[in-house]
Order: structure tokens, then C-alpha cells, then sequence
């Protein structure tokens, strides 16, 4: 699909008659699994509070209509919007916190990277066996404003160019957590079952 044809963008989601591939996998019988990004929005997307350590935080919520789990996936974890903070789970975009479990405010703490992989190993992990599955695991890395956590970082220390050292840190993160996924494909005996693009 392409933004010109669906018209998609920060502020307008994809339209309700446009069929989405997990409602196509789910349809014939698929477990559908999605961590990360969504980013097709809504028509309209509200704002709600949530308590965080006590205080009352703006939080993105797009309507239920337009939520991942009502367009086909039976599991979305990760943000709704493009452009998070890795670490703190705040939109660039709104300034708002942007991390959800089905549609719920979910409050993991951690860098987004390393959750999205956890997620995806849980759920490659926890599925049914009997049952084909599908995953979509769509990383906000190397999105802006790219970070990465320290150990990443001192890698690189030699990368004089601070934006460049955050990008060698995040995508190294980022290939790490991927490696984790991978390798619960061949822990899960589903290897060579699998299709990963």
C-alpha cells in the first residue's frame, strides 16, 4: 500500500474498508503476533490520561476501530506512532507516551528493542503448536531520535560523530535482538517451517 493511494500519515490511518494481510492469515487460520510499530493510525486519534508512579501522563489512543487487534492482529505490543523515545516510550510526534499491550496502556520499562525481541520470543514460545502463526515484528530502530543504551554505545567510542555512534549502537542492538528471535525459531524446532523476510 502505498501512502499517494491510502493517503496514511502521521495524522490519518488506514481506512476501515482496506483489508489488512493478518485479517487475510487470521481468516485462514493463523495465529497473527505484531510488536512494534503500527503507525496506521486512525481517522482520529484521542487523547486519555493514565496514572504513571502516580501521576496522571497524556497518552496516544487511537480509536478502537483503527487498533491493531481489531484489524486482524490477535497480539499487537509497541507503539502506535513513528517517533518514540526508546528508553521512556514518549512520542516525539505528540509528547505522549506511546506503549501498548491490545489496545491497554502497558508500562514495561526498558528499551523499546529489547522488549519488541522479548515479546516476539514470549509469544513464538507461548503459541499453539498446532496452528500456523504469522509475526510481524517491526522495530522502531533505527528510527529518530535514535539512542541506544551504553554498553551499545561504548562500542563505538571511536565513532567520533555522535549521531553515528547512536546509530552503530542501535542498529547493533537491534541485530542482537533480531539474532534472539531467530534463535527461538531453532529452539522451537520451527526453523526450517519458517518464512523470515
Amino acid at each position: 500500500m502505498k501512502p499517494v493511494r491510502t493517503s496514511v500519515n502521521n495524522s490519518r490511518g488506514l481506512d476501515l474498508y482496506e483489508h489488512t494481510l493478518p485479517q487475510t492469515f487470521k481468516a485462514a487460520g493463523y495465529q497473527t503476533f505484531m510488536c512494534g510499530k503500527w503507525h496506521l493510525g486512525g481517522l482520529y486519534n484521542t487523547d486519555t490520561n493514565t496514572l504513571i508512579n502516580g501521576v496522571s501522563v497524556p497518552v496516544i489512543r487511537e480509536n478502537v476501530e483503527y487498533q491493531p487487534q481489531n484489524r486482524g492482529w490477535d497480539v499487537h505490543y509497541g507503539e502506535y506512532t513513528g517517533a518514540i523515545n526508546y528508553l521512556t516510550h514518549v512520542s516525539q510526534e505528540f509528547g505522549q507516551y506511546d506503549w501498548w499491550l491490545n489496545g491497554q496502556t502497558n508500562l514495561d520499562a526498558g528499551w523499546s528493542t529489547d522488549l519488541l525481541a522479548d515479546k516476539a520470543v514470549q509469544l513464538l514460545q507461548q503459541r499453539d503448536p498446532s496452528k500456523p502463526a504469522v509475526l510481524y515484528l517491526a522495530f522502531n530502530a533505527v528510527h529518530g531520535p535514535v539512542s541506544a543504551p551504553t554498553n551499545y554505545l561504548n562500542k563505538y567510542l571511536s565513532v567520533t560523530n555522535v549521531n553515528r555512534r547512536a546509530t552503530l549502537a542501535a542498529i547493533d542492538q537491534m541485530d542482537v535482538a533480531i539474532g534472539r528471535v531467530l534463535a527461538t525459531l531453532d529452539a522451537e524446532g520451527i526453523t526450517t517451517n519458517t518464512i523470515v523476510t
